[in-house]
């Protein structure tokens, strides 16, 4: 409460005291014939009654009353405390009950900040970074996930098909993912007794390893985030592609991505290979790779989608395009929707869209 001219304010109900958030309690039980703040104030002056307080009160509390200002020719209002501006919102009132939540999910889920500057510090693409930073935000887009906005979705993993498909289970408990691991000389059952979650694990590659020198401890970091990335594109080529994956040539396609992307920091490349070579020689690998998907599936398509999302109207705009093999467009739709809740519900609308 704001007390002005303490006529609606009541002395042992409210909390009223600037700089005291607890109700005051009445040293003996006489005093409660004492009701509203008013009776402490002498209206003609605008001042208090200093000996009613010290009669009332403790000290420490009658020196924090009389720092208080009044006004008597004003109403006391109600103020909400967790609103700087004192006015309550939804918002305000929402942030207030989450508060205690929020803070808990902070405390456990605090990653080191030596982590991320050695994840940003990866000479990997960004691509590869940027989908372990997701994973240990626990936000990749699995089914689990999805189902959580739109029950709709089936849970199931698309390869395995009996367990859920959490982020946990595709590149840990998943079957491909460890035959994959298995053949890359990676100890998944292990990784399950010492790591609860994928946030663990991904953490643990960033600690320090006795016995194990940096290089090593480089390739071994980068075998894991190229891993993990080309088992999730692998997922989505068998989720949206039907493509019956084989964990040796996911662990080959690995090893392949690893040397790829290994070549491009090295200058002595680039400087042995002219540009237009270079140019030729890139265009020459993405047109085979392109006659070879052909020659593997006519029937198959690459699906782009976007959303926009608008957080004033909470207005929603999804876009699907669809492309063959050889780049041409064989379809377009768009959708609108209101009432959407967020950019990401946004996101998981253009996904069922171009399903």
């Amino acid at each position: 409460m704001e007390v002005n001219n303490g006529k609606g304010t009541k002395i042992w109900i409210h909390k009223w005291i600037i700089g005291l958030d607890i109700k005051v309690e009445p040293l003996h039980p006489s005093h409660l014939q004492y009701v509203f703040v008013s009776e402490l104030i002498f209206t003609d002056t605008n001042s208090w009654n200093t000996s009613l307080l010290n009669m009332l009160f403790i000290p420490e509390i009658v020196e924090k009353i009389q720092n208080m200002q009044l006004s008597v020719h004003e109403e006391d209002c109600m103020k909400w405390l967790p609103a700087r501006d004192g006015n309550f919102s939804v918002k305000t009132a929402y942030n207030k009950l989450m508060e205690v939540k929020v803070q808990q999910q902070i405390a456990l889920n605090v990653v080191p900040t030596a982590v991320w500057k050695s994840l940003w510090k990866m000479k990997l693409p960004h691509r590869v970074k940027i989908f372990i930073w997701k994973s240990i935000k626990g936000i990749v887009p699995t089914r689990m996930r999805l189902a959580q906005a739109m029950h709709i979705i089936e849970t199931h993993c698309e390869i395995g098909k009996h367990d859920e498909e959490t982020l946990y289970h595709l590149p840990i408990k998943c079957p491909h993912a460890k035959a994959v691991w298995r053949t890359l000389n990676i100890n998944t059952d292990q990784i399950s007794v010492n790591c609860q979650s994928v946030r663990d694990w991904i953490i643990s590659w960033f600690q320090d390893m006795q016995n194990t020198g940096a290089e090593d401890m480089q390739r071994w970091r980068e075998l894991l985030m190229v891993g993990c990335w080309i088992i999730w594109k692998e997922r989505c080529d068998c989720v949206f592609q039907d493509k019956t994956l084989n964990h040796i040539h996911t662990a080959n396609r690995i090893q392949y991505q690893l040397i790829n992307f290994n070549s491009s920091l090295h200058t002595s490349l680039s400087d042995s290979i002219t540009s237009e070579t270079r140019d030729a020689y890139h265009d020459r690998i993405a047109h085979n790779h392109m006659l070879n998907n052909l020659s593997e599936s006519m029937d198959a398509f690459q699906v782009f989608k976007d959303a926009f999302f608008d957080g004033v109207s909470n207005e929603c705009g999804t876009g699907v395009v669809l492309l063959n093999l050889a780049g041409e467009c064989t379809g377009i739709k768009g959708t609108h929707a209101a009432g959407v809740v967020d950019a990401e519900m946004g996101e998981f609308m253009a996904i069922m869209e171009g399903l």
